[in-house]
């Protein structure tokens, strides 16, 4: 089965990073970007997606307001959404996952952290 994610993330050079550590993990997986949470929301009402990578800082729509909408929407509550964020995971961890985000990692500096972390995501979800 294909797999298609959607990164959303402010972060241009983070797309690059993510999508280039994505196709190395496993070339077969379609990659979707967005910039904001009102696009990714915009996105995912359009393209099936079946795992979403979500920042938390973001302009226009951040990403706790952006996990609200996906989880009342009834078509799109069942996409596992990860929280992938710099901000200090202990301050919002808790939060994310009562509002049905399935896990909550703070950005690997490393491209063995990106690794396990598409690993640990990829086998779980």
């Amino acid at each position: 089965m294909e797999k298609i994610v959607l990164l959303i993330d402010d972060d241009k050079d983070e797309h690059e990073i993510f999508q280039t550590e994505l196709f190395r993990y496993d070339p077969n997986i379609k990659f979707l970007s967005a910039y904001n949470g009102r696009e990714g929301f915009e996105l995912l009402l359009k393209e099936p997606v079946h795992y979403v990578f979500l920042d938390i800082n973001m302009p226009e729509m951040n990403g706790i307001d952006a996990l609200k909408l996906i989880k009342k929407e009834p078509a799109l509550k069942h996409i596992p959404v990860i929280i992938y964020s710099t901000s200090d995971g202990r301050a919002y961890k808790k939060m994310v996952l009562s509002l049905g985000a399935v896990h909550y990692f703070t950005k690997p500096n490393t491209i063995e952290g990106m690794r396990k972390l598409f690993e640990n995501v990829f086998t779980t979800y």
